[in-house]
């Protein structure tokens, strides 16, 4: 069942315009068909790759389209100059979080032209600042850093992807993130 209300307001000479609907919140950021697509494919050909090896995985995506706040250190100084059009987040949890958790960090932007996307992708590929990674917003995982992590990043089009292998734990060998690395590729 769908509930919308809609409520026009003629104030001031002008006219404004509030909907609010059953289920969804009125902030939810609206991303390209095109971004969304992608990133929903990558994430579910990760996973794919992933439970190949017989690993459990988890995990969980968002959208948005505020890169400035959702990002740090150089990269947050350039959406400012430079907006994207919009941002997925997502992270795979490998394993349990009480012994072997390794967290995956994927992220997709999509920029408004090729030349802005291959510019920002140099800044990624620099490792100059990040988009703020969808598990530090998660109240289990927070704790969990990306320093010393094993990462890539490419530029496709408008798209620049990014993942970031960390383990929680130091039982994870170079060889088993370098393995999660390549199988979470886009």
């Amino acid at each position: 069942m769908f509930i919308a209300i809609v409520c026009i307001v003629i104030a001031f000479g002008g006219v404004w315009a509030f909907r609010a609907s059953a289920g969804k919140p009125l902030n939810s950021p609206v991303v390209s068909q095109a971004l969304s697509k992608r990133s929903q494919t990558g994430l579910k050909g990760a996973e794919a790759a992933l439970k190949v090896k017989n690993a459990k995985v988890k995990s969980s995506m968002k959208f948005d389209i505020d890169c400035v706040g959702k990002s740090e250190q150089q990269l947050r100084e350039y959406f400012l100059s430079n907006p994207c059009k919009g941002l997925a987040r997502a992270y795979i949890r490998i394993g349990d979080i009480r012994r072997n958790l390794v967290l995956v960090a994927i992220s997709w932007v999509e920029m408004p032209s090729v030349a802005s996307a291959e510019e920002y992708g140099a800044l990624v590929f620099d490792d100059v600042g990040n988009v703020i990674e969808l598990s530090r917003e998660v109240k289990t995982l927070n704790h969990i850093t990306y320093e010393d992590r094993v990462y890539t990043s490419g530029v496709e089009g408008v798209f620049v992807w990014q993942v970031e292998v960390k383990p929680a734990s130091s039982k994870v060998s170079e060889i088993e993130m370098n393995d999660i690395l390549e199988r979470s590729r886009q």
